[in-house]
C-alpha cells in the first residue's frame, strides 16, 4: 500500500480511537479527593494501616495519610480515573521544597517524579513540611 494512502488512513484511525476513549469517559479526571476516598485508597494497599491524620491537598488531587502514631505515612495521588498509592519512607523521598502554599515532594518513583502538595492552612504546611523533611533520604 502506498504512503500516501496508508498515513491519513492510521491518522483518521487515531482520531477515532481518541475521540472515542475521551467521549465515554476515558479522559474524565477525579476530583475532590476526600478524607474517606483517601482511607479507602491507602488501606486497599496496606490493610493493615491504623489511620490517624488525613491531610488533603487544596485541590483535591493528593493525600497524605498519617497512622495514628505518625509512624507511617502514605500518599494518595489521582492521576486521571485512578489513584496511585505509595508508602513513604527515607528511600521515597528525594527532595522537598515549598514555594508560598505549596510544598513540591521529589519522590524516587518512575510514574511521579514531583508532586505538589497545595495546601492553605499554614499550621498544617509547617507540619507536613518539617516531617517530610525529617522523612528524607540524606
Amino acid at each position: 500500500m502506498p504512503l500516501s494512502i496508508l498515513v491519513p488512513l492510521v491518522v483518521v484511525g487515531l482520531i477515532i480511537v481518541i475521540s472515542a476513549v475521551h467521549f465515554t469517559g476515558g479522559s474524565a479526571k477525579q476530583t475532590g479527593l476526600s478524607k474517606t476516598v483517601a482511607t479507602e485508597q491507602i488501606l486497599k494497599e496496606i490493610p493493615n494501616f491504623d489511620v490517624g491524620d488525613v491531610f488533603i491537598t487544596n485541590d483535591g488531587v493528593s493525600a497524605l495519610v498519617y497512622s495514628e502514631g505518625k509512624e507511617q505515612v502514605g500518599l494518595v495521588h489521582s492521576i486521571g480515573q485512578n489513584y496511585l498509592t505509595r508508602f513513604i519512607n527515607s528511600d521515597f523521598i528525594r527532595d522537598v521544597k515549598t514555594d508560598g502554599e505549596k510544598i513540591d515532594l521529589y519522590v524516587n518513583d518512575a510514574t511521579l517524579g514531583r508532586v505538589g502538595l497545595l495546601i492553605a492552612d499554614e499550621g498544617a504546611r509547617t507540619f507536613l513540611l518539617e516531617d517530610l523533611n525529617r522523612r528524607k533520604s540524606t
